[in-house]
Order: C-alpha cells, then structure tokens, then sequence
C-alpha cells in the first residue's frame, strides 16, 4: 500500500465516522482496520469492507474525491463578531465563506468557535483543546483567528485588556498554532462611536471607539507581518463602507446585521490569504 492510498481510505474512514446512522459496532471494527492501514497489514477484505460502507452511508465513493476542490476542516476562533452576533439568519461570515468555497468546489467543514464577549486571553485559554479535538491529522486542517473588539473595550472604565498584553497574547497564540496548522488572521471590525457606552446583557458598561479598534487592529498587522500569518486588516475598509456602518448603526451599535456579515464575507472570500488556503490538495 502507497502513501498515497493509506492516505485515501484513512480519509474514507474519517468520513465513515461522521455517517448520523453508523452502528457502534461498525464504528468498532473501523477502529480495528485504522490499526491495520497504520501499520500497513490491512487485508483486501477489510479495504472491500470500506469501499461497501462508504455506498452505503455516504452514496458511493468518498465525499472527498466527489468534489474537484480542497477537502479541508476549518476552525474559526474568536468573539461574537466571529459567532455572527446580530445576524437574524445566524449564519455569519463564517458560515457565509464556507458556503462560498463549497460552491467553488471545495469540501469545508466550518467550526465556528466564536463566544460572545471573548478576549484575546480567554481565547488563548480554549482555543488549544478546542482544535485540537476537530482538527485530525487524517484531514487537512486550519485555524482563523479574529478578536479585539473585547481587548479594546473599557469595561466599567477599565480596559479588558491593554494594547501590549493583547499583542502579547496573540502572538503567543498565533506563534504555537502556525507550528500546527495554516493559520489565518481577521482583524475587528468599526464600531458605531455615537452610541457609546453601551450596556450588556449582564448590566456591566462597555466603552468602545473606533479610535481605539484602529490602534489595535495596526497593531495586530504588524504582529502578523513579524509571525508571516496573513492578516485581514476589515478597519480601514469598512470604517469607510457606508453600507457596513449602516448596518452597524441599524444593529447594537456593536454587531453589524445580515448585510454587513456578507459585506465581511465577500472581503474574506476575495482574500489572498483565504485563496490561498483553498488551493491545492
């Protein structure tokens, strides 16, 4: 057995396990034939056993080789802007580029793991386990990042987390997951200044400016320039966008609506950085 073809059916396997109807015992006997493919003495039964299973529970070949683009898992991390908070068909932009790339032909399962509310330091206490635990190695696999709105936030008059330890914190975070996968970085986007202090949902006061997400958001560019991690700067664009700052405005004064996500999609989708995660194999 080639690389090759040991990479293909531990693949199928991967897939076989995502199957909703898949028996226990079946799931078992996978487990059994992993082994064997590892460690090379897989039989010509077990292989005709997947290739049955796989026209059974996923409609003939493989998923990964029906589509003609990138067979690639996807973990977006970051806060609510990342969550899609505000959006009314709660698909945000990260479902919204997903959506895009299958369209293109690529296989992309998308894990948005945006918390409302996040900052850079409670992202970096989660953002491990929570890779980790999606990102097999039997399938290609990467990290976006996006956050800082929460850093730049003055909370009760007190900032959530100053300049320096947000850079920091990022590139700590950054640093440790570009040794394990492609990683991708999304600036914070405007907010509206009129509306300012706003109140949470648990009573406590946030003050946000844009003067404020502008520092942090060249500050984080820089970072990236010095890790080699493409970075999306959404800022300076979209700060200028009247149809983004409408629906800002139209919203909580921090969270766009359903048009200003696709408004962040389409900047995403037309990337060099995401067009580059979405080519080859």
């Amino acid at each position: 057995m080639t690389k090759s073809d040991q990479s293909e059916d531990l693949r199928l396997i991967a897939q076989l396990r995502e199957a909703d109807d898949l028996r226990t015992e079946t799931r078992e006997e996978l487990g059994w034939i992993e082994e064997d493919i590892r460690n090379g003495d897989v039989s010509r039964q077990d292989l005709a056993y997947l290739r049955k299973l796989s026209e059974e529970l996923l409609g003939g070949a493989p998923e990964a080789t029906q589509r003609s683009g990138k067979v690639i898992r996807v973990c977006f991390v970051g806060d609510s802007i990342t969550n899609g908070t505000g959006d009314d068909s709660y698909q945000g932009w990260a479902a919204r580029v997903s959506h895009t790339a299958w369209d293109d032909g690529h296989d992309v399962t998308c894990y948005n793991l945006g918390v409302r509310g996040d900052t850079s330091e409670q992202i970096a206490a989660r953002w491990r386990a929570e890779c980790e635990s999606r990102l097999i190695p039997e399938l290609a696999g990467a990290v976006v990042f996006s956050f800082g709105l929460n850093d730049s936030a003055d909370q009760d008059g007190t900032r959530r987390v100053p300049l320096d330890r947000s850079v920091a914190v990022a590139r700590a975070m950054l640093g440790e997951a570009k040794t394990r996968w492609p990683v991708l970085w999304v600036g914070p986007t405007p907010i509206d200044d009129a509306r300012q202090p706003v109140t949470g949902a648990t009573g406590a006061r946030f003050d946000l400016r844009n003067e404020r997400v502008k520092e942090y958001s060249a500050a984080y560019r820089e970072l990236a320039v010095d890790l080699a991690v493409p970075y999306l700067d959404l800022f300076t664009p979209l700060v200028e966008d009247d149809a983004f700052m409408a629906s800002v405005t139209s919203g909580d004064a921090l969270h766009p609506t359903r048009k200003g996500y696709e408004i962040i999609a389409g900047r995403v989708v037309s990337w060099a950085g995401w067009q580059g995660l979405m080519k080859g194999k």
